[in-house]
């Protein structure tokens, strides 16, 4: 089964031993979990430049799956609480994901969403269906009346 919703991921590039704090400043807003990549820089005793960004040997790389609607709160806050903003602390971006699938407690989400989402329309539905009912009902007792009327 393929998720209708759009995600993003979102990923983290951090020293060594940093995933832990990004991890839990995402899940604190919003974020359902993460995935930790162990990497390193361009070689091993040296360091580089990328962008401005001093880049070290061993890195860790966090990979969160996100619901698009939370994607910039989740950034914002990993920029701001987990010091990604400071020069040589990391860096952090965001990719579109068109579909997604295997991540089941999303399924079922989305499975409860769709079976509320269609008793809302059938109590819509059979709310309409019952003020016709109840417009009819009054015509014909109207009419009932009349008829009374006209006999007498």
């Amino acid at each position: 089964m393929i998720l209708k919703q759009s995600f993003g991921l979102i990923v983290t590039v951090v020293d060594k031993d940093f995933s832990d704090v990004v991890i839990e400043v995402a899940k604190a807003n919003g974020a359902e979990g993460a995935t930790i990549i162990n990497a390193r820089g361009t070689g091993i005793h040296e360091s580089s430049s990328f962008m401005g960004i001093n880049i070290q040997p061993e890195k860790e790389i966090v990979l969160m799956v996100v619901k698009k609607q939370i994607r910039k709160k989740v950034m914002r806050a990993i920029l701001k609480d987990a010091n990604i903003s400071e020069e040589g602390h990391g860096l952090t971006f965001a990719l579109p994901l068109g579909e997604i699938a295997g991540i089941s407690h999303l399924f079922q989400q989305q499975k409860l969403d769709e079976k509320k989402e269609k008793q809302a329309e059938q109590a819509k539905q059979e709310k309409l269906d019952s003020e016709k009912k109840t417009e009819s009902e009054k015509k014909t007792e109207k009419e009932n009346k009349t008829e009374n009327i006209e006999k007498k």
